[in-house]
């Protein structure tokens, strides 16, 4: 029997270069651009979401690079970050499809970052943004990263980021290598004038005082824990405080 031969993947369309928006990039000298341009070529999804490419038929082909490409740029020519923030938005690729979450929100990033993400009333999500864009506007350092906004329903679970209302999560990163405390900071500042709750597994700077006031059975969830494990021993290790 013999098998017949796999017809070769089709490959995604080539991006014409974008020679005017990246030359126009301040301080890139031209072995910058020239790696720039070799990194862009192909329809790439910017979003730190996925940084994965696909076909037409939604298979993945290889991880993003060229997001990389430009944060590394941007990180070494910190002048340029804002320009280069111009040229990813204006080269976005523009994906709409529906799967189960697993499937929308579990993606490999292999471009490193810090984050915090923070879930408010989802009533008061353009208010939130309306004073995000005030706030990092004033900030010295430059933010390399997009802002990521996703809505849930309310839920019952006492230490669930939406419990006991509609939430809309608002995510802020920070490339690796770059100053992000004040950043992180200032974004925290702002989300504590909506009742915030930080996400679980990201950066913040709440105690438990505050938990308390913002997660409804943060006292009951204490109180099982305490019954649990009364001396403390499967408590997890310290977090590491930057000021």
């Amino acid at each position: 029997m013999t098998t017949p031969p796999i017809p070769p993947k089709t490959r995604a369309p080539v991006l014409p270069r974008q020679t005017s928006s990246v030359a126009a990039v301040p301080g890139a000298g031209p072995a910058a651009v020239e790696e720039l341009r070799g990194e862009l070529q192909g329809w790439f999804d910017l979003s730190p979401m996925g940084q994965l490419v696909f076909d037409e038929a939604g298979a993945v082909l290889r991880q993003n690079a060229a997001f990389g490409a430009l944060c590394r740029t941007g990180r070494a020519m910190p002048a340029t970050i804002k320009p280069l923030n111009r040229f990813a938005a204006a080269s976005l690729s523009k994906r709409t499809y529906s799967a189960p979450s697993h499937e929308v929100f579990v993606t490999s990033r292999r471009v490193r970052f810090v984050e915090s993400e923070y879930a408010v009333p989802r009533e008061s999500l353009l208010d939130v943004l309306a004073e995000l864009r005030v706030g990092v506007a004033r900030l010295a350092d430059p933010v390399m990263f997009p802002v990521e906004v996703r809505v849930a329903a309310a839920d019952d679970i006492w230490l669930s980021t939406a419990h006991g209302r509609d939430s809309a999560y608002v995510a802020i990163h920070q490339y690796v290598g770059l100053p992000y405390v004040r950043y992180l900071r200032t974004v925290e500042r702002i989300m504590a004038g909506f009742d915030g709750r930080p996400h679980w597994g990201k950066l913040h700077w709440l105690d438990a005082d505050r938990l308390t006031q913002l997660y409804p059975r943060f006292a009951d969830v204490q109180r099982v824990r305490a019954a649990a494990d009364p001396d403390g021993g499967r408590a997890p290790a310290p977090s590491i405080t930057t000021s």
